[in-house]
């Protein structure tokens, strides 16, 4: 069956190609199947990283919200006295 996907020329420098043939070569993939699964690839890794990044300062917040209740806390048990 015959795939209708765009096509598009794309130029690289010739030491790019011959890395990208031979981990096609590698992978036991077409160039045009190495290109693509990379792609993705770098969309998911990106994504995985900002999920990451996210979950960092998300927590960091936590932790500095907790931080300045507590000292408030202690300031305002200390004013209290």
């Amino acid at each position: 069956m015959a795939r209708n996907d765009p096509q598009f020329k794309l130029n690289l420098p010739e030491a790019v190609l011959e890395r990208v043939k031979e981990a096609a070569r590698v992978s036991n993939r077409s160039v045009t199947a190495e290109l693509v699964y990379r792609i993705e690839n770098s969309f998911e890794s990106h994504a995985a990283l900002h999920a990451d990044i996210a979950r960092v300062l998300e927590q960091h917040i936590e932790d500095e919200i907790l931080r300045r209740f507590r000292a408030l806390s202690s300031q305002l048990g200390k004013t209290a006295s």
